[in-house]
């Protein structure tokens, strides 16, 4: 089992909402795909701590761990190391962080919907990335750390979060989407008025 209080600091960040649907014996339907990254801010803080306590519940009842030890032969890891790789890296822009976990949101998106049979239900792909803060102790100098870039030194104190969740509507049910967008308060509602659980969790970090 996860010991869930690995996750008492996690903050989510940035989030890409895709939408799954069911598919038919006659139709295979494409998946809907965001344009857009949404960011977490105090205005939707509401709804963010929602989505993470519902998040955290699935963790802890059904976690289990896994450990990436050989080259898998699926291309997911590797793109996850990318993207907390790009996330990390104070010389690349936000900008060109955020589009890149949009496109690589978009390529699990499709990867789901390759595999999804007539039994799965549709619903929401949640793409999430987030940091944990860590105590790390200290490996240089004051002096030297003085001299370090601030965001350097606030990425010593993060560890990088990658969670892929889908939500599932109950059989019935079609999510309704607004101007072309699937929001953080589209997916709270889903979940809150038990239209939609969450049902499967993958995170991934470097432990």
């Amino acid at each position: 089992m996860i010991d869930i209080q690995k996750f008492a600091l996690l903050k989510l960040e940035l989030a890409v909402f895709h939408r799954i649907y069911k598919n038919s014996k006659s139709q295979r339907i494409e998946p809907f795909l965001s344009k857009k990254v949404i960011s977490f801010t105090s205005v939707n803080d509401d709804k963010v701590k929602f989505l993470k306590s519902e998040l955290l519940k699935v963790i802890k009842d059904r976690g289990v761990s896994i450990s990436f030890l050989d080259p898998p032969k699926s291309e997911t890891p590797s793109i996850i190391i990318d993207i907390f790789q790009k996330f990390n890296n104070t010389e690349i822009k936000e900008e060109e962080r955020r589009d890149y976990f949009l496109e690589k949101s978009k390529f699990f998106a499709k990867k789901l919907n390759e595999y999804h049979n007539l039994t799965m239900p549709g619903g929401i792909l949640a793409i999430l990335y987030g940091t944990i803060e860590v105590q790390l102790e200290p490996i240089i100098e004051d002096d030297a750390r003085e001299e370090k870039k601030t965001e350097d030194i606030d990425n010593e104190l993060k560890k990088h979060i990658l969670i892929i969740a889908k939500i599932e509507e109950i059989e019935g049910l079609q999510a309704i989407q607004e101007e072309n967008e699937i929001d953080i308060q589209m997916v709270h509602n889903l979940i809150w008025s038990r239209k939609a659980n969450v049902m499967k969790v993958g995170v991934f970090y470097n432990d």
